[in-house]
Formats: C-alpha cells, sequence, structure tokens
C-alpha cells in the first residue's frame, strides 16, 4: 500500500511540476511579447507631428509647414483650405488673397492663411479677382 501511495505521489507532483512549467513558460513568454512590443510603440514618435511634416518638406517646400504654430494650422483646418480645389473656377490662383511666389515653386501664400498655399488650392475665404 505504500508503494501505490509513493506512486501515487510522484504521479501528483509530476503533474503539478508539469502544469508549473507551462505557466512559467506562458507567463515568459506574454513577458517577451510586452516587452517587444512596448519597445516597438516607443520607437514610434507620434508626439510631435510637425517632425514628420518637416520630414516630407523635404521633398516639396509647399507641404512645410514646420514654422506655422497650433493656432496657425487650426486656423488653416477651419477655414477649410485644402490642397487641391474641387471647383474647377474657385483655385488660390484666381483669388485675390493670393499672393504668388517663384515661378520654381508651385505655392505662394496668402493674406489670410499662413503658410504655403498651393496655386490649385480653395478655403472658404476665396475671393474673385477683381476683372
Amino acid at each position: 500500500m505504500k508503494r501505490t501511495t509513493f506512486y501515487m505521489d510522484s504521479q501528483i507532483s509530476s503533474k503539478s511540476t508539469f502544469r508549473r512549467r507551462i505557466f512559467i513558460n506562458r507567463m515568459l513568454s506574454l513577458t517577451y511579447y510586452l516587452v517587444g512590443f512596448g519597445s516597438l510603440s516607443l520607437s514610434c514618435d507620434r508626439s510631435n507631428p510637425k517632425k514628420v511634416v518637416k520630414d516630407r518638406a523635404l521633398m516639396d517646400p509647399c507641404t512645410d509647414l514646420s514654422d506655422l504654430s497650433d493656432t496657425e494650422l487650426e486656423t488653416r483646418q477651419q477655414l477649410g483650405y485644402v490642397s487641391q480645389s474641387s471647383f474647377a473656377d474657385r483655385t488660390c490662383l484666381n483669388c485675390k488673397l493670393f499672393v504668388k511666389s517663384d515661378e520654381s515653386i508651385a505655392c505662394g501664400s496668402c493674406l489670410v492663411i499662413k503658410g504655403p498655399v498651393e496655386d490649385l488650392g480653395y478655403c472658404t475665404v476665396w475671393a474673385p479677382l477683381d476683372v
């Protein structure tokens, strides 16, 4: 009888050891996943959106909004500025508030909106040229 009990005790302890090993392995795997995900999410710098815009500005000076303040960016958005007008006859090029820049650059500036403004852009304060 003692022998049977010993066999049963060793069987129970081996099951609990096996369960413990599975638990420990799963917890270690979960820890590795959390550390990996955490380091990946920290490597994505979302805290400075102007930095991303500044990187794009290296390709096209008309998209450089890095010098604008948050309120100026908000004003652009509130006035509904878009770089491509959906109206054929209402573009920044034929607006009296638009100031054309050099011929080499496809954008200019506006008397109301700060920052670069596309020739074919549009906003809600569009005013026709006096003919």
